[in-house]
């Protein structure tokens, strides 16, 4: 905890640090910082068509218990509502695959702010928010004791996007895929909420 002005801070503890090194697939990873010390990693699509073929996948799997959370800044974009998706898959996610985003994982679109999963939930364009644009920061919020998934976006809570999806034990990962070449994002840390 800390004090800011006279109001006091409460500063989440830090879980763990997300390392994106050699977990992309036509994409870069720059980490910016150090641990605990707001470590950020910049994605950036760096080659690749012009399509749903740049993946990153974190190396290590989330926390299995608790509730947790890791930030994702969109730093460009083609476009003003951005064509990416954010959101959590499993380590078997195929990060040289085509339009993954409902074959493998949870994820948020920010183009539209509509949800894609893979099974049980199978959704395909699920109306859940709206676009999310340059600028703009999503969290990912994971809790795994009450096995949901939701976003906040900018502050605003979109409520639960997910639930009932996490099986325990599922070896789960940060993901991130950009459309368009120098589409970039700055993934945060994984904190405590």
């Amino acid at each position: 905890e800390e004090e800011y002005h006279g109001v006091e801070l409460v500063i989440p503890p830090l879980l763990m640090p997300l390392d994106f090194t050699g977990g992309c697939h036509n994409c870069t990873a720059k980490v910016m910082g150090s641990s605990g010390e707001g470590r950020k990693t910049l994605l950036t699509k760096t080659s690749g068509r012009i399509g749903w073929d740049a993946n990153c996948l974190s190396n290590a799997a989330l926390p299995m218990k608790g509730k947790y959370k890791f930030s994702v800044k969109v730093v460009k974009s083609r476009y003003s509502n951005s064509c990416m998706f954010v959101g959590i898959a499993p380590s078997s996610f195929d990060k040289s695959g085509t339009d993954m985003f409902n074959k493998s994982g949870f994820h948020f679109y920010l183009n539209n702010g509509n949800l894609y999963s893979q099974p049980p939930s199978s959704y395909n364009n699920k109306s859940y928010y709206r676009g999310v644009g340059v600028g703009s920061t999503v969290e990912v919020v994971v809790d795994r004791d009450a096995n949901t998934i939701a976003f906040i976006v900018d502050g605003t809570d979109c409520g639960v996007a997910y639930t009932g999806v996490l099986n325990p034990g599922d070896d789960m990962r940060a993901c991130v895929m950009l459309r368009y070449l120098d589409d970039s994002v700055e993934v945060g840390e994984v904190v405590a909420c």
